[in-house]
């Protein structure tokens, strides 16, 4: 079951718009294994965005590697990817029992655009994946 939470606001100074979604995601409702798939999206206006996205996974019991990525482009679908810039290893810690990784990017957009935010998962059965994807519009 995913949880869902989004917030749209300004700030009272010079009208800058902030956009948030959190959302939960189970490997086996969207993923494929070892193959990116969508945690949450959001949809921003034109403009210049700096968008963060957070990613945290749970039960790291066989999973052997993980990425996450912020993206244009839903799915498995990877040609906006860039290592280190827009996509991440998502370092994982056995002992803790999970990983996670910050992600962040400026995405400049010429008309309404949906920004996903997405992970990876190699060799993983029932891990859970919870993420959240938050936007400031840069005046």
């Amino acid at each position: 079951m995913a949880n869902f939470f989004s917030i749209t606001g300004t700030d009272m100074t010079g009208g800058i718009e902030y956009r948030e979604v959190v959302q939960s995601t189970a490997v086996g409702s969207g993923f494929t294994l070892s193959q990116f798939g969508d945690i949450t999206s959001l949809l921003l206006s034109i403009g210049d965005w700096d968008v963060r996205g957070i990613i945290n996974i749970v039960d790291l019991a066989s999973l052997t590697a993980a990425q996450g990525a912020l993206s244009i482009n839903s799915g498995n679908t990877v040609t906006d990817h860039v290592v280190g810039d827009n996509q991440m290893d998502i370092p994982l810690v056995a002992v803790a029992n999970e990983g996670s990784v910050s992600l962040f990017n400026r995405f400049s957009l010429s008309a309404e655009t949906t920004i996903y935010l997405k992970a990876k998962l190699v060799g993983a059965v029932g891990n859970v994946v919870t993420g959240k994807i938050e936007a400031r519009q840069m005046g």
